[in-house]
């Protein structure tokens, strides 16, 4: 699955593989990573910094 990862997938496996080092811990914690940020989308502040940030 990893080349069908879009850059942001791709950014933080890397940075999460390089401090877990398991692939499929990895995809879980990026997944609920991902969901986090997906259920509070609503209370982004643009004003306050990039999303990348």
């Amino acid at each position: 699955t990893r080349g069908a990862l879009r850059p942001p997938q791709r950014t933080a496996m890397a940075i999460a593989y390089r401090v877990l080092g398991d692939q499929k811990l990895c995809e879980d914690v990026i997944q609920e990573a991902f969901q986090a940020v997906w259920r509070q989308s609503n209370s982004f502040r643009s004003d306050r910094g990039s999303a990348r940030a």
